[in-house]
């Protein structure tokens, strides 16, 4: 909380500099699963910039995290939102939230019927599951280590609809993921090792200083989560 604080008040000293009439562009990537995690911040944070300052252009995508880190270290992203985090001076990290994970399958698949209380990580290894393809926690990557790879996917979306394929098992988030639960085409796996949590970052490269337009984003966004926990 102190980081955050600290944060918000560079930002705010860092605003009172800038004019109305600002333009340029933010270049922004994020995790395909943070429109669902932060979506009241991030859509407040949207808002509140293009009103503040209509002639900054923001560009914003949705990709894997792998991508993510390139794009910031190699400068085409200003900013960048990922759940997963490799440690490295290269990247500025400032956690802005917690994503939920948990196991899910398809309604076509043999386990989507099966009693929870029943199954164990020797029944998951009996099927074909799809793994994120990107940098994972030592946990989790030692839990999926032992199941049956069979595809991957560095989207959540992607993993998704491999999941409701009902071929495969796979990780999502756990919010991302209730569109498809409430409509029955998938169901979480409910067992010890099917959850876990990643903490979710904004980051930025160290050796180039954050324009003024991605500054802005960054302490808005910050500040939008301080009034949620204040709440």
């Amino acid at each position: 909380m102190l980081e955050l604080l600290s944060e918000i008040g560079r930002f705010t000293d860092f605003v009172g500099a800038a004019t109305r009439q600002l333009e340029g562009a933010i270049n922004v990537m994020a995790d395909d699963s943070f429109a669902f995690e932060l979506e009241v911040p991030l859509a407040r944070t949207i808002a509140r910039v293009h009103e503040r300052f209509p002639g900054l252009q923001l560009n914003l995508r949705m990709t894997a995290p792998d991508r993510i880190f390139a794009s910031v270290l190699e400068g085409s992203a200003d900013l960048g939102f990922t759940a997963l985090i490799r440690p490295s001076d290269a990247f500025e990290a400032v956690p802005v939230g917690l994503e939920e994970m948990g196991l899910f399958c398809g309604r076509g698949h043999p386990l989507f019927d099966a009693a929870d209380e029943t199954l164990t990580e020797d029944d998951l290894r009996r099927y074909d599951f799809v793994a994120a393809e990107v940098t994972q926690g030592p946990e989790v990557t030692a839990f999926v280590s032992g199941l049956r790879i069979r595809a991957a996917a560095p989207t959540i979306l992607s993993r998704m609809l491999l999941i409701i394929s009902s071929r495969y098992l796979g990780f999502a988030p756990v919010e991302f993921a209730q569109y498809w639960v409430r409509k029955g085409s998938i169901r979480e796996i409910t067992m010890p090792a099917g959850r876990y949590t990643n903490q979710c970052y904004v980051i930025h490269r160290r050796a180039r200083p954050l324009g003024i337009g991605g500054g802005i984003f960054r302490g808005i966004l910050l500040d939008e989560l301080r009034s949620r926990k204040l709440a």
